[in-house]
């Protein structure tokens, strides 16, 4: 009998041996999957080789316990884990997987979400999502964000896809100056004041270069005693019975006096119950408890109604010093460092799983298909 084969999309990294990121998390899978009789392979789309009908990729071998490169058939099932560097690289990839459909037809479980700008016109005019959504605008450079400053006093500007934290640019006037506190592409702090608008202005212009940008107002997302900037990071993934479910959550705790709250920009992570009863009321507790389970319970067909089927959905949630919830983020590739670092070690093996269990899933119920 032909075991089906799962392969695991990725871009590859030359100093990285084997050459890509999330090793621990594709052995697993791979060791998994095995023991179900499926085949995984890693592989970069670049890698695939045209007239051979094969990948260029890697294989986990459970003995050798080592990663083995080699030419493997093209798999029939794919789960989408890119991790795009520029819009470049995406127009480059994503020809490559279109190609990848219209001659082999393969399975995709996924597609990857848009950028912020996007998933906010899916979401601002839902029922109930709606209410969780800071004002969001997307940044041109002519674009006149001194309204927006006068009405909200301080402005963060993100990078329209996913940066954990790097490009961030917070703005704030006071006293008929702009004070300026981000992190830089590298993800390095830095801080700047100008004494007026169009000074500001040019700098953002060269900053931000050509990449997209949002612009939302700065919410007060820190501690109240340390001013340290928090958010939960929430992961709802798919089950071995295809329904939405939460697998866990984490408190991301960032540096005093800091924008961000990614653990990549020196955060870290710890328990989400014990933390809100820390730094909130009994009554505020209960109140973000509930905020957090009404977003959790629609954000996932929300999103998937206008932008297709998903596998897995983590959302960056912020809480204000008023026990007001936020949705900062939505995440169709989400990391699950958060769970490793706070020692929540069951939500930790739940999230590597429950890809492959999944993937299970759509493979025996559906025949391996289904509609994305």
């Amino acid at each position: 009998m032909k075991r089906t084969h799962l392969g695991i999309l990725v871009r590859f990294n030359s100093k990285l041996n084997p050459p890509f990121s999330d090793q621990l998390f594709f052995k697993v899978i791979s060791v998994y999957c095995q023991k179900k009789g499926m085949v995984v392979t890693v592989f970069s789309p670049p890698s695939i080789l045209w007239k051979e009908r094969k990948v260029l990729g890697y294989q986990y071998n459970t003995q050798s316990k080592e990663w083995e490169k080699g030419a493997y058939p093209i798999p029939s099932v794919l789960y989408d884990r890119i991790a795009y560097r520029n819009m470049s690289q995406v127009k480059e990839y994503h020809a490559k997987i279109k190609k990848l459909q219209l001659e082999e037809n393969p399975i995709i479980l996924a597609r990857g979400l848009p950028g912020k700008w996007k998933v906010y016109n899916m979401l601002k005019n839902h029922p109930i999502i709606s209410a969780f959504l800071p004002e969001t605008v997307e940044y041109t450079a002519y674009s006149s964000w001194q309204s927006k400053m006068k009405e909200y006093q301080s402005l963060i500007f993100k990078p329209a896809s996913g940066s954990n934290g790097k490009g961030v640019v917070k703005i704030s006037y006071f006293k008929a100056k702009f004070y300026v506190k981000g992190r830089s592409p590298t993800n390095q702090p830095f801080s700047k004041m100008f004494d007026s608008y169009e000074k500001c202005q040019r700098w953002l212009n060269t900053f931000i270069g050509r990449r997209r940008y949002v612009i939302q107002p700065y919410l007060s997302l820190s501690t109240l005693l340390t001013d340290e900037p928090f958010d939960i990071r929430i992961l709802i993934q798919k089950n071995e019975h295809g329904e939405w479910e939460e697998t866990g959550r984490a408190v991301r705790l960032g540096q005093k006096n800091g924008i961000t709250s990614n653990l990549d920009g020196g955060g870290t992570a710890v328990e989400v119950s014990s933390f809100l009863e820390e730094h909130f009321t009994e009554e505020q507790v209960e109140s973000i408890n509930k905020q957090i389970e009404t977003i959790v319970a629609h954000i996932p067909t929300a999103i998937e109604e206008k932008h297709g089927a998903l596998i897995e959905l983590g959302l960056d949630i912020g809480v204000d010093q008023e026990g007001q919830v936020w949705i900062l983020e939505a995440n169709s590739k989400p990391g699950r460092k958060s769970f490793y670092v706070s020692k929540n070690k069951e939500a930790y093996i739940k999230s590597l799983l429950a890809p492959a269990k999944y993937a299970e899933h759509v493979i025996s119920q559906f025949g391996g298909r289904i509609l994305v």
